[in-house]
């Protein structure tokens, strides 16, 4: 089975076009979240950095729905996670905590399940009114992945363990362990490879990134729990 899964940190949606002066905005206190098994709930902060209030809608999609993106209001009921508040106003230079909690649901316990966490902004009708700001929509979006207890193997090394084959051109990359493993860069005979995504537990991924004839050295980087980047390893075919 092959399976990869790319990702992407946030999206801007123009919600009403005019002249408008820079601003800050929400910031998230971190940039990819793990729900342990043997956990009840866990919780981060959400900043308001700007001199406008913002209205603040938390939502959390399964992994399945295509990034949370694309109608993924429709199947928030298939996920056993709810952000807590779901929505919030937040006034200028202030904070508040959003809570993450399980509620009933069956989900794999051998290995990884991943949701998407966004965090949606917008500044408060009046306030943009007052100010001839544009509304702008600000959503960030974030791994949430779900870890079972007793998982075999240690998720700091999961990446270690990636097994990378050559037929011809194509490279095959099979993740063995139970983790997800995201790929943060990765270089073939020195070229970059963009976005080179993530990798799921027990699964492959196989792309046409070598030379048909001639060696093949690709050096790549992952990403640990913490959102930072790991010692950079590498193969030669």
């Amino acid at each position: 089975m092959f399976k990869f899964i790319s990702g992407t940190c946030c999206s801007i949606y123009v919600i009403l076009f005019c002249v408008f002066p820079a601003h800050a905005g929400i910031v998230v206190g971190g940039t990819r979240f793990i729900f342990n098994g043997d956990q009840d709930s866990i919780s981060f902060q959400v900043k308001n950095t700007s001199a406008n209030v913002y209205l603040v809608q938390t939502k959390i999609f399964s992994g399945n729905d295509d990034e949370g993106n694309n109608n993924a209001h429709d199947k928030v009921h298939e996920v056993p996670f709810i952000a807590t508040p779901m929505l919030f106003r937040l006034k200028p230079l202030r904070d508040n905590y959003v809570r993450i909690l399980k509620v009933p649901g069956q989900l794999p316990q051998d290995r990884e399940t991943l949701f998407w966490l966004t965090i949606a902004g917008i500044p408060a009708s009046q306030d943009a009114k007052e100010n001839n700001i544009v509304q702008i929509a600000v959503r960030n979006k974030m791994k949430l992945f779900y870890r079972p207890k007793n998982l075999p193997g240690n998720p700091k090394d999961a990446y270690k363990s990636l097994a990378w084959s050559r037929q011809g051109k194509t490279i095959t990359v099979k993740n063995p362990t139970p983790y997800f493993v995201t790929l943060l860069t990765l270089t073939v005979n020195g070229q970059n490879i963009a976005r080179p995504g993530m990798v799921a537990p027990y699964s492959s991924l196989s792309q046409s990134w070598c030379p048909e004839a001639g060696s093949c050295d690709i050096q790549w980087q992952a990403i640990n729990d913490y959102g930072a980047a790991t010692p950079i390893l590498h193969s030669r075919f």
